[in-house]
């Protein structure tokens, strides 16, 4: 009988320190895991050009079009869908889906009608432009 307690006790202590041992190289392997994640910084990314809407920035081929494009066709609930962009250079410059509301708050903050050229500032993402500021040029 005395043996047969040993004998169980010797067994649980080898699998105390076996699950003991696996335990500690998972967790130095999740360690080594995070020490590769590296996070991305992104780069502040200034445009300028005229403020449409998708809807009719994706059909302008030149700036002197953009630049009659009326705060009225931006505000209007199609185009709001659309989102917005800029303008310039003969190339419009989609801004991501988070960008619309900032944008439409911009638009009504404004008093001018046309040549609504501005100058956001920002960054890509994916193939968007993420707006954080915009002012009037």
């Amino acid at each position: 009988m005395k043996k047969s307690i040993t004998a169980v006790l010797t067994l649980l202590l080898l699998i105390s320190v076996s699950i003991s041992s696996c335990s500690k190289s998972q967790s130095e392997s999740s360690k080594g895991d995070k020490a590769e994640v590296k996070t991305e910084v992104k780069e502040e990314v200034t445009l300028s050009g005229y403020m449409t809407d998708a809807r009719c920035g994706e059909s302008l081929d030149s700036d002197e079009l953009a630049k009659i494009h009326s705060r009225e066709c931006c505000l209007e609930v199609e185009s709001q869908k659309s989102g917005y962009g800029v303008f310039s250079q003969g190339k419009f410059q989609k801004f991501d889906s988070t960008s619309t509301l900032r944008v439409k708050d911009f638009l009504r903050s404004i008093q001018k009608e046309e040549e609504l050229k501005v100058q956001v500032k920002g960054q890509w993402v994916s193939n968007a432009f993420q707006v954080e500021t915009i002012s009037l040029l």
